[in-house]
């Protein structure tokens, strides 16, 4: 007759690789907290030297074209952000002003490089006003 085995009976530690490893660990705890606060204090010293660079120009190759064109660009208009054009009239809500405002950004969209769209009052979908502003936006 075949005799029971013990379902809960412990292994040979070396029968299960990742029990043996545990029992290496809590065997040398105080080994293992040494080494990972040395670690750490290395990492921390180095950190002095880390630099990030987050700017366009890191985005890409040495010598992307895409590059030559960003500073092109740079160089017409002085950032890649945004550009404002101001106009002074004596009524800016008169209909011939208004048209002729419509007609120049119709033009910049059209005819500038790299200009992808344009915002001006008569294109946006909300005009907020309140005493002292006005919030124009998308």
């Amino acid at each position: 007759m075949k005799e029971k085995q013990d379902v809960n009976a412990v292994q040979a530690p070396d029968a299960d690789p990742a029990r043996a490893f545990v029992d290496f660990l809590l065997d040398r705890r105080w080994l293992v907290i040494g080494f990972v606060v040395l670690c750490t204090l290395g990492a921390l010293a180095g950190m002095s030297r880390l630099r990030m660079d987050n700017s366009n120009e890191a985005m890409f190759m040495e010598g992307d074209p895409t590059v030559e064109v960003l500073n092109r660009f740079r160089s017409i208009f002085g950032n890649e952000d945004f550009i404002c054009v101001a106009v002074k009239t004596g009524g800016f809500f008169r209909p011939e002003t208004i048209r002729l405002v419509q007609k120049l950004a119709e033009t910049l969209e059209r005819d500038v490089p790299y200009i992808q769209k344009t915002t001006w009052i008569g294109n946006v979908e909300r005009i907020t006003g309140t005493e002292d502003t006005v919030e124009i936006a998308d």
